[in-house]
């Protein structure tokens, strides 16, 4: 339920944003604007705060090639800079951490319920101590 109201709020914003540029004379500002900031040649994507109008900051990690994404379902840096407003971003990276959190929680389960039992059914079976496995599945937990 909450991530579908994350998405349709993820919409409403991102249609605000698309009418905030209206007319083609400050996409063109901001294009050169973010173009001499990439031409200076070793831009990182962690140079979009020398940016001082947050309104570039999408445009910069579109046309930075640090900032490519080269696998995975979900272009978080895109999401962040890009789909919502720039007074959002630290709020965006507070649910990026819980994100995180969930997902090393759901690691942790399924290792427990999936991987240490059969770590203790391998230590059974070569003869090796019970604690070797038990030990072994505590130090991954």
């Amino acid at each position: 339920m909450a991530f579908l109201l994350y998405i349709l709020f993820i919409i409403t914003i991102h249609s605000t944003l698309l009418s905030a540029l209206k007319s083609d004379e400050a996409r063109q500002n901001i294009s050169q604007t973010v173009s001499e900031a990439v031409d200076a040649g070793n831009a990182e994507c962690r140079d979009y705060h020398s940016l001082h109008n947050s309104s570039l900051w999408c445009e910069f990690v579109t046309t930075t090639e640090d900032c490519a994404m080269d696998e995975g379902f979900i272009n978080y840096i895109k999401v962040a800079f890009c789909d919502n407003p720039p007074k959002y971003v630290p709020l965006i990276g507070i649910g990026y951490a819980l994100w995180l959190l969930f997902l090393f929680v759901g690691l942790g389960t399924t290792a427990g319920g999936f991987f240490c039992p059969a770590v203790e059914f391998i230590a059974h079976n070569l003869k090796m101590h019970p604690h070797i496995a038990i030990s072994f599945c505590n130090t991954l937990l």
